[in-house]
């Protein structure tokens, strides 16, 4: 069973409830946390797709997972992540409680996306 990660950081949510985070225009970052890892996410439409650009860390030695397989929905096609964690998705249409899954060797972690949409 996958853990769920809690959302810890959504550059769209008022900057009073968040602190203040320089975010480029048209980008929206998304930060996601469970059981010692996290994962980093910038979302952005480009040609009429939502691509996402992520790194998948241990938050014990601040390190990259490399080699995790990490998919968006059901459906989507599985990428692996490199040696330092990173990986991009992309997907067409709305991105609203579509959930992202990472898995490693005794890593499982989903994160539901929140309403995505970028300015």
């Amino acid at each position: 069973m996958p853990r769920i990660a809690k959302l810890l950081f959504d550059s769209d949510a008022p900057a009073s409830l968040q602190g203040l985070r320089a975010v480029a225009g048209g980008e929206r970052s998304l930060l996601f946390a469970a059981d010692g890892y996290s994962l980093d996410l910038v979302v952005f439409e480009s040609a009429g797709l939502h691509v996402m650009h992520g790194q998948l860390i241990s938050t014990d030695d601040e390190r990259g997972v490399a080699g995790a397989t990490v998919c968006l929905g059901e459906q989507g096609e599985p990428v692996e992540t490199d040696h330092f964690g990173q990986f991009s998705l992309s997907a067409m249409g709305p991105l609203d409680a579509q959930v992202i899954t990472a898995v490693a060797d005794d890593l499982r972690i989903a994160c539901t996306l929140p309403t995505v949409g970028v300015a």
